[in-house]
């Protein structure tokens, strides 16, 4: 298609997230607690996550633990989840059909955005954004019955693989944003998926190294294009006549 499409009759987005990395003059244990009391009065219900045992000088020298919250915040009603870590926060929207649309996860991720900077944190520098968009392709409502009738071939020796594939990838868009997609069959994917699922497309839109803001809307700027890029990556995977039975006109 030419364009890109606005909405679909049926979405496959099974998690929806956005995770900013930051630098902070405060005390890591003040930014937790402001903003578990922030959105605990706005009708969140806090949860603290195992690794929060982990001594933190531990979990400081580990790059793997970094930057992992320690602190969960769930909608009393509704799919919303916030994560806190003491140099991150991550937004999501998790569930099979619980995505509520592009325009109103981007109204969310404004209002997360606006506390850090606002409520949350003093002297902040956001050095790192992540858009993540997990989809599941499933055989009756996304009319693709095989993993192999995406848009893509791989070859190994002049021979087209035809069986279960597990296919990661960057692209790099301008000079801010790095497309990560994840194709994977069924068979590699860990976790709870809907029924008849053929494929799972994974796209994940990150930052440079050398990005730098200091300010909400840099930060909501970057977001805006990194979307745009995430749906180019998805519908790149997608037969046009597929795409013309999906969007909703």
């Amino acid at each position: 298609m030419n364009t890109l499409p606005s909405k679909l009759k049926d979405d496959a987005i099974v998690e929806a997230l956005c995770q900013i990395q930051f630098v902070s003059d405060d005390l890591p244990e003040v930014i937790i607690g402001r903003a578990t009391d922030f959105w605990v009065k706005s009708g969140y219900l806090a949860e603290r996550l195992p690794i929060a045992d982990i001594p933190a000088p531990i979990r400081k020298a580990n790059p793997n633990l970094r930057f992992q919250p320690t602190i969960q915040l769930r909608e009393k009603q509704g799919p919303n989840l916030i994560r806190i870590g003491e140099q991150a926060i991550s937004f999501h929207v998790a569930g099979e059909k619980k995505y509520p649309g592009w325009d109103s996860f981007r109204a969310q991720l404004k209002g997360v955005v606006e506390a850090l900077f606002s409520n949350l944190t003093t002297n902040i520098s956001v050095n790192k954004i992540g858009l993540r968009y997990i989809n599941a392709i499933v055989q009756d409502r996304h009319f693709i019955k095989d993993f192999h009738e995406l848009e893509f071939e791989v070859s190994v020796g002049g021979k087209q693989l035809t069986g279960p594939l597990n296919l990661n990838f960057n692209v790099s868009e301008e000079t801010e944003h790095i497309v990560t997609t994840r194709l994977a069959h069924g068979s590699f994917v860990q976790g709870t998926l809907p029924a008849k699922t053929s494929a799972v497309i994974d796209v994940e839109v990150s930052t440079a190294n050398a990005f730098l803001a200091k300010n909400a809307p840099d930060v909501l700027n970057w977001i805006e294009k990194a979307h745009t890029f995430e749906k180019t990556a998805f519908f790149a995977l997608i037969p046009d006549t597929v795409q013309q039975k999906l969007v909703e006109k």
